[in-house]
């Protein structure tokens, strides 16, 4: 069987990228895949983390080698773990790249290691889940202690809560870069697990045809697979999820920047004036936050307001037992100045 090429395209913004791993799954089947990146110009740690994932993805399910056709001498995308991520003997191993620079490298984190060492500390998992995004707030900004750190801890603490706590997946990918002098943070997260659209769907009040709902009503404040109407809570554990991870992060990155959560067949992507919503394929959820890093309000400010309004919305939407997509798809209309 002949060995196919993959001609990675010339740039890696999100929605080139989006439109690339959709069309993967048109790969013929082969034993061996020739990956060209001569015509890749503009790589961006979303369409690095995405891209890498999905052929490997491919790869792992085909059963078949992965190769340089070349072209593989995009030097950030080396440092930054992209070719290694894939599985081509090329630049830094995700989790290598060491440096000043304001970037976080390709890195795995073992959800598996989170509970160990939560067991050992005897604590719950949120704890050392909030640990870890502190640390990783402060390498990213080379600060110890600001709003910067304590916006950016929030993001990844409330977006790695959710696939420790939702995804079954057996790791965490991150991939960061911070541009001081453009004001802006892009942080992406990735897992390889069920995806949103399985997770919800333990929730018995939820109305899901396809991942496009999924997407929306997981948007919506108040939504969860694990706490839902009649099942018991914890009142002791300030950790256990109430469905304000999401509304609350994609709020924070309303602010000039933007939100994208891709899950299944679809992604969706939101910005302060429109909502759009794209065809892609992905086993497991990536999201991707752009966050405007000189915000008016403070942290604490915005997540009060965020909070309330929050608040708001649920009460409006849960007012019946049942809760659909369309509701989901008119509560994001309403909050990103949709007609």
């Amino acid at each position: 069987m002949a060995a196919h090429t993959i001609e990675i395209p010339s740039s890696l913004r999100l929605v080139p990228s989006i439109k690339f791993v959709e069309n993967l799954n048109n790969l013929p089947e082969t034993k061996e895949y020739l990956v060209d990146f001569s015509k890749m110009k503009w790589v961006e740690p979303f369409g690095m983390l995405l891209v890498s994932s999905k052929i490997r993805q491919i790869a792992h399910e085909r059963k078949a080698k992965v190769k340089p056709a070349g072209g593989y001498s995009n030097g950030y995308a080396a440092h930054m773990g992209f070719y290694k991520a894939q599985g081509i003997r090329y630049g830094n191993s995700p989790g290598k790249a060491r440096g000043n620079s304001n970037y976080l490298p390709i890195t795995n984190i073992e959800i598996r290691q989170l509970k160990d060492k939560a067991r050992k500390s005897v604590c719950e998992v949120g704890w050392i889940v909030e640990e870890e995004a502190r640390k990783l707030a402060q390498m990213l900004t080379r600060e110890k202690d600001s709003e910067l750190v304590s916006m950016l801890t929030f993001s990844f603490r409330e977006i790695m809560r959710n696939v420790v706590e939702h995804s079954q997946s057996s790791f965490i990918q991150y991939c960061a870069q911070y541009w001081p002098r453009q004001k802006l943070v892009e942080i992406v997260i990735l897992d390889a697990g069920v995806g949103v659209k399985n997770s919800l769907s333990r929730n018995p009040y939820l109305d899901i045809k396809d991942d496009k709902d999924a997407l929306q009503l997981s948007l919506i404040p108040g939504i969860s697979g694990n706490m839902y109407k009649g099942k018991r809570s914890d009142p002791h554990n300030c950790w256990q999820n109430s469905g304000f991870g999401l509304y609350m992060t994609s709020r924070l990155c309303s602010n000039g920047g933007s939100f994208f959560i891709g899950s299944g067949d679809k992604g969706v992507l939101l910005r302060k004036k429109n909502k759009s919503i794209y065809d892609s394929s992905f086993n497991g959820t990536v999201l991707r936050l752009k966050i405007r890093t000189d915000q008016k309000e403070t942290l604490r400010q915005q997540l009060r307001r965020f909070s309330q309004e929050g608040s708001e919305i649920a009460k409006k939407y849960h007012d019946n037992d049942n809760v659909s997509a369309s509701r989901a798809s008119r509560m994001l209309s309403d909050d990103f100045s949709l007609a």
